[in-house]
């Protein structure tokens, strides 16, 4: 899980692309003509969160998360962080700023 966030930082800051994740970060479209972009994301976005909830799980498994540990409700917490660090991205948050953010999360695991 700490390299899916690290990662995540490096991605969202990279002076080669616009900043955050357009995955992540995609409003939700109005008009009827683009509801499958939204379509799209959403399942991206729940797939993406199924994927964190099924690493978590392992971990449980594996006794480097205490059994008490609810994975959906993590793995919601970690999603909804990635977003905020995407959104704190496309708003001009540094890499050094992100990686911060990045460190606390990853002391809650």
């Amino acid at each position: 899980m700490h390299e899916l966030i690290d990662a995540s930082v490096v991605q969202y800051t990279k002076s080669c692309s616009q900043p955050g994740c357009a995955l992540l970060s995609a409003p939700r479209q109005c008009d009827p003509e683009l509801s499958q972009i939204d379509d799209f994301c959403v399942s991206r976005r729940a797939a993406t969160m199924d994927a964190i909830e099924h690493t978590i799980v392992r971990a449980i498994q594996q006794g480097d998360l205490r059994t008490e540990t609810n994975a959906s409700s993590l793995a919601r917490f970690i999603m909804s962080t990635l977003q905020g660090m995407s959104s704190q991205a496309e708003d001009g948050a540094s890499r050094i700023e992100l990686e911060q953010v990045a460190k606390h999360l990853k002391a809650a695991l």
